[in-house]
């Protein structure tokens, strides 16, 4: 059977023999010695060095701690730093491209917004259109056509775009839309004998103000803004889009 270990009473049975032994040798009159030294002072020096071990222990088991905190502290902060500089980076390049789509809608080619354009028009009667557009703009012609068959997908009776025609007898050098009523620049709705200023009222007066006001509104929810103007030479209840460069 292998022995158990003695953990309360061998210090104890080692301090008895140390007791013993310094009797003994007081009775005797005579100190054992080691390297020049009594056994008390080794005695005193060895549980001495002991407590320091023990403090030497203590003292390392505290800085492993602290420098565990330390490190944890100090990776926590760069975590933290590094994530405001992402999200600083981020809302930064969200508000790059916010810009980028606001430059895009100011100089590049004009869109609309096919669902916003149609919903607005839903449920009205649709009135005679016609579309006329820009010559030599592109953008106008492009625009144009966009307008056509949205119209044409809506059920309303359009015709296919024509260019403004120059007037026959020129008076003074005027922007070619002028000439069909419309705006120098932008999308204009025209129209026969409307009085604009009754769109500003809640309700509309009859089918053909409400029609206008819906196609108003499916322009400026698709593209932006849209002027509106009349004409004399409009036949009644009809609507004329002039589209203009910019």
């Amino acid at each position: 059977m292998s022995p158990v270990p003695c953990q309360h009473s061998c210090p104890s049975l080692i301090s008895r023999a140390r007791a013993l032994t310094f009797a003994a040798n007081a009775q005797t009159g005579s100190a054992m010695q080691l390297w020049g030294r009594t056994l008390e002072f080794w005695d005193v020096t060895s549980q001495w060095l002991v407590w320091v071990a023990a403090a030497a222990a203590g003292l390392g088991t505290i800085s492993g701690l602290l420098g565990a905190i330390i490190s944890h502290e100090t990776s926590a902060l760069i975590q933290r730093t590094s994530d405001e500089k992402i999200a600083v980076a981020n809302a930064k390049a969200a508000e790059a491209n916010l810009e980028l789509e606001r430059l895009r809608a100011q100089v590049g080619p004009r869109q609309l917004r096919r669902d916003k354009f149609i919903a607005a028009l839903h449920g009205k009667y649709p009135f005679p259109t016609e579309i006329q557009y820009v010559r030599d703009d592109p953008d106008s012609f492009n625009l144009a056509v966009s307008v056509f068959f949205l119209l044409t997908e809506a059920k309303w009776p359009v015709s296919y775009p024509d260019p403004v025609l120059p007037p026959l007898r020129p008076s003074f050098e005027q922007p070619l839309a002028l000439t069909a009523g419309g705006q120098p620049s932008g999308v204009t709705i025209v129209t026969s004998g409307i009085d604009v200023t009754s769109l500003a009222k809640p309700v509309p007066q009859d089918d053909f103000e409400a029609s206008l006001r819906a196609l108003q509104t499916a322009f400026v929810t698709s593209l932006g803004r849209v002027a509106i103007s009349g004409s004399q030479d409009m036949k009644p209840e009809c609507f004329r889009i002039v589209i203009a460069p910019r």
